[in-house]
C-alpha cells in the first residue's frame, strides 16, 4: 500500500513538470516554438550537421510523439531542411537551416535551464539530477 509521503512526492514531481513546461513554454513564446520544436532543433544544433528522424525520436523528452508532424512544422518555417538519403530513399536527413541556426543560438543565449535553475545550487542540482534518472530507471522498467 502507497503511503503518504510517496503520494505527496508523486504529486510534486506532476506539479514540478507542469510548472517547467510552463517557464519553457514562456521562454520560447516570442519564438512561436513548441517545447518540441525547441526540442527537435537542439538536438539538431547539438549533434551535428544531419541528423536521421530516428535519432531525433529516440533523444526526445516524449518518444511517442509524432515527430513528421513537428518536422513538418519546423519545416514549413524554414527552420529544418528535410532530405532522402541518396544511400537509402526510405530514410529523411534533417538539417538546420542558417535561420533555425540563428534562432537556436538566440534562445541560447540565456539557456531556459538557466532561468528556470539559476536559484538551485549545483549539489543540489547534482543531487536532483541523480534523484531523477534513479526514478526514469525504475520506471522503464515497468
Amino acid at each position: 500500500m502507497i503511503d503518504l509521503k510517496q503520494k505527496m512526492v508523486s504529486s510534486l514531481l506532476i506539479r514540478a513538470d507542469v510548472k517547467y513546461r510552463r517557464a519553457v513554454s514562456k521562454i520560447l513564446e516570442p519564438y512561436q516554438l513548441t517545447i518540441l520544436q525547441f526540442e527537435t532543433m537542439r538536438l539538431l544544433d547539438q549533434n551535428g550537421q544531419i541528423i536521421g528522424t530516428k535519432f531525433i525520436k529516440d533523444n526526445l523528452t516524449n518518444p511517442d510523439i509524432a515527430i513528421s508532424n513537428v518536422l513538418d512544422e519546423l519545416s514549413a518555417r524554414e527552420f529544418i531542411i528535410k532530405d532522402r538519403a541518396l544511400s537509402n530513399r526510405r530514410k529523411v536527413e534533417i538539417r538546420l537551416t542558417p535561420l533555425g541556426k540563428l534562432i537556436i543560438d538566440k534562445i541560447e543565449e540565456i539557456p531556459p535551464e538557466t532561468c528556470l535553475f539559476g536559484k538551485i545550487k549545483k549539489e543540489e542540482l547534482e543531487q536532483l539530477k541523480r534523484l531523477l534518472i534513479k526514478i526514469i530507471k525504475i520506471l522503464d522498467c515497468d
